[in-house]
């Protein structure tokens, strides 16, 4: 449509010069030729100078807030690029058909930075993708594009909030332990008492304090930053993950950070397995700290898009669940082969928040 009102414009000059006979604006119309023939070749010129991509190949995110995508614009010509137009396409891979967005901007000669703000509905792996840039000239008249491959994988994590969880019962099984299971060697491995509580029943002995129960007529135990020194044992049972909606795998990931952090608080290890289907092998990772925990979480994120056999649902069914809690897909949370409880996906940020589960 410009290019036409353009056109007929520079007609319509030339016919009031030829009528009238007034040589400027002959000139006029001349001088709009050239512009319009100009501005073809500066959009190409532009294509050619222009180059885009994103600063980093992966982030991180939490789920429901906005993170930035930077974008580098650098233009290698001498001439200001007044317009320009990125289109991309972001989802979550498999799971949702990928929203388009375009960017818009201009670039001074050298280099300029875009800022895109995005935002994580869903836990999991955002798929960026750049498909296209497309530059106009400055009356954008013309226009020229050329194919881009850029791409970005953003990891949506849950927010950090764990279980409220009190385990007296594995404090009771403590020295039953394996050896493999337990952390240091035996020795007391914390410096800070967070509290002195009265005892209570499965607390251990090795927690009693002496001292404050002699003076106080009753039994009062030490309870540290951390209660345990052993490790937890946690079996995920993925069955069905793959089959599973978007909202149902974003409810599993949001229990699961939820259960690990919540674990993590009472004891100094949790060792987590799950069988993979596609490597046809079980997996065990170990998480510390928060950050181990999300490894664990990036881990099944990207684990390949193949649903089971009845073979590997055997061989989840056959691993063995004593002094093990399991989690599955239909969030439910069982310890030694009994269930705990029974999360519902609606209701799942009030339950981490709110209730408390005693083991």
């Amino acid at each position: 449509m410009k290019k036409l009102g353009f056109i007929l414009s520079c007609l319509f000059i030339w016919y009031l010069a030829g009528m009238y006979r007034y040589p400027p604006l002959m000139i006029l119309a001349q001088l709009e030729l050239i512009f319009f023939l100009v501005s073809f070749f500066l959009s190409r010129y532009f294509r050619s100078r222009l180059a885009v991509e994103v600063l980093r190949q992966s982030d991180t995110a939490e789920k429901g807030t906005q993170f930035t995508c930077i974008i580098r614009a650098y233009n290698r010509g001498k001439l200001p690029v007044s317009n320009f137009r990125i289109r991309l396409w972001y989802g979550y891979g498999q799971e949702l058909r990928p929203e388009m967005r375009h960017v818009y901007g201009g670039s001074e000669s050298g280099e300029n930075l875009l800022r895109l703000e995005l935002s994580g509905k869903y836990c999991g792996m955002i798929h960026l993708k750049m498909s296209r840039l497309r530059v106009y000239d400055y009356l954008n008249l013309f226009s020229a594009s050329k194919k881009l491959n850029e791409e970005m994988w953003i990891a949506v994590f849950p927010q950090e909030k764990g279980l409220q969880l009190e385990l007296p019962s594995l404090c009771y099984q403590e020295s039953n332990l394996p050896q493999e299971l337990r952390v240091g060697n035996g020795e007391e491995t914390r410096n800070e008492i967070r509290q002195l509580r009265e005892y209570r029943t499965g607390d251990s002995n090795r927690y009693i304090h002496w001292n404050q129960s002699a003076r106080m007529g009753q039994l009062w135990v030490k309870e540290y930053e951390k209660e345990t020194d052993y490790k937890v044992l946690l079996f995920l049972d993925l069955d069905g993950i793959w089959e599973a909606k978007i909202s149902g795998r974003d409810h599993f990931y949001e229990l699961l950070s939820a259960l690990l952090l919540g674990l993590l608080r009472k004891s100094a290890a949790v060792r987590v397995c799950w069988y993979d289907g596609e490597r046809k092998c079980f997996v065990n990772e170990e998480a510390t700290n928060k950050s181990q925990c999300r490894d664990i979480l990036l881990m099944l994120y990207r684990m390949g898009w193949k649903a089971w056999d009845p073979k590997d649902r055997q061989q989840a069914e056959n691993y063995p669940l004593k002094g093990t809690f399991k989690l599955d897909m239909k969030l439910c949370w069982y310890w030694n082969g009994t269930l705990i409880f029974q999360f519902d996906g609606e209701e799942l940020d009030d339950q981490i928040t709110y209730k408390q589960f005693v083991i």
